[in-house]
């Protein structure tokens, strides 16, 4: 994947942390707008949102034990999943500058 593809789909699932739960409340279903985007992103390159975090993971080094207890707990914690993905695209947009 190059920048550009690893930038797409962190925004995508950043969206996802961030407005799925207010759309599944307003919604009352779990196919909720800004997880099908992350689902249909994410699977043009054959990854779901625990393969791509731990890709990124890999790629970039943001934490040094990134499964502390599961993924379900890492995705449950708003504010850990969240500070990834911010940083994840801080690193992404630093790479696409440098080589801009």
């Amino acid at each position: 994947m190059n920048n550009n593809e690893l930038l797409k789909c962190s925004i995508a699932v950043l969206n996802f942390l961030l407005v799925g739960d207010d759309e599944f409340d307003e919604l009352k279903d779990f196919n909720v707008p800004s997880n099908e985007s992350m689902i249909k992103t994410l699977k043009k390159f054959n990854l779901n949102m625990v393969s791509f975090t731990e890709l990124l993971n890999v790629k970039f080094n943001i934490y040094n034990e990134l499964w502390k207890d599961s993924p379900k707990e890492f995705f449950s914690n708003s504010d850990v999943s969240i500070d990834f993905y911010k940083v994840a695209i801080n690193s992404i947009l630093t790479k696409i500058m440098y080589y801009a």
